[in-house]
């Protein structure tokens, strides 16, 4: 009788959380109702198309093992997430790129650099982690070989990506450099795109002298050169198929001259199988891929 109670209060609760949701943000998560909302309420800036082109940018963070609870939280939570991550990513690459899609990859320079752990800021604990979790705090060379590839533009996503707003300019500098250098080491190809660790956007007078031109902004509305609207989370929690589908409609009736979708991911929020239905409904209605630098020419 006890357990009947608890799961008769989990599907009520279940059932609430639904007609509120469903009330109070027309049945979207709270991001996508509000990125509805700025659509329908501002004046969108130049920088999306006007020539009744509708355009998504799929753009991967990829961080594995260095991800935020590494640097704020637990680091056996990096584990976690970061495993998800390492499986996630190389079938979802050759997925993409069997299917000639277009698309960002951003990659931590830490995952590039074998001497990463000798770096002054890594704590003895942080060190004696990352060795003992090796082949999450690398990019193994499968998925290096997978990167190479014409259809995938390489950005950077930091190289230990801690928040740059919690460093000082001389750092924040030190991180784009060796980021930089690193992609072009291993790759050959110099990256212009750069996803800031967590969104937090600093520094960007920083970008121009290492041959970065554009980046993800942290809000929809942007007005300087090279800055692209942050877009959605691309996580199923934020929204399902169903949604995406109703989404992409209001997208196309509210601005029928033309939008580009920024949809960004960790490769840990989609397998390739997920990743395929998404790419299904983003083509049914009518959206073709890109990347920022094809967009921006």
């Amino acid at each position: 009788e006890e357990l009947v109670g608890i799961l008769y209060n989990s599907e009520m609760l279940k059932m609430l959380r639904f007609i509120k949701r469903s009330l109070a943000t027309g049945g979207y998560s709270v991001p996508v109702y509000k990125f509805l909302q700025e659509l329908k309420t501002s004046t969108l800036s130049s920088f999306h198309p006007t020539d009744g082109r509708f355009l998504v940018n799929l753009s991967f963070d990829l961080e594995f093992g260095f991800n935020s609870p590494l640097w704020e939280r637990d680091p056996n939570e990096a584990i976690t997430w970061g495993a998800i991550g390492k499986t996630n990513a190389l079938p979802a690459l050759l997925f993409l790129t069997k299917h000639n899609m277009p698309f960002n990859v951003q990659i931590v320079g830490g995952l590039l650099d074998e001497n990463f752990v000798t770096e002054a800021f890594v704590s003895e604990t942080q060190k004696n982690f990352i060795l003992k979790h090796r082949s999450l705090y690398q990019l193994p060379v499968e998925d290096r070989q997978a990167l190479i590839h014409e259809n995938i533009e390489l950005g950077i996503h930091g190289y230990s990506h801690r928040r740059f707003e919690n460093l000082s300019r001389e750092e924040v500098h030190t991180e784009i450099k060796k980021s930089v250098g690193l992609v072009h080491k291993t790759f050959g190809r110099a990256p212009c795109f750069i996803s800031f660790p967590k969104n937090n956007v600093a520094h960007i007078d920083l970008l121009k002298e290492s041959g970065i031109r554009a980046w993800r902004s942290n809000h929809q509305e942007v007005s300087l050169t090279g800055e692209v609207p942050l877009g959605l989370w691309l996580a199923p929690g934020n929204f399902s198929l169903k949604d995406l589908s109703r989404l992409l409609v209001e997208i196309k009736t509210l601005q029928p001259q033309g939008f580009f979708l920024h949809l960004w991911n960790h490769f840990t929020e989609t397998d390739a199988k997920a990743l395929a239905d998404i790419v299904a409904v983003l083509q049914k209605n009518g959206f073709s891929f890109t990347t920022v630098g094809e967009y921006l020419g």
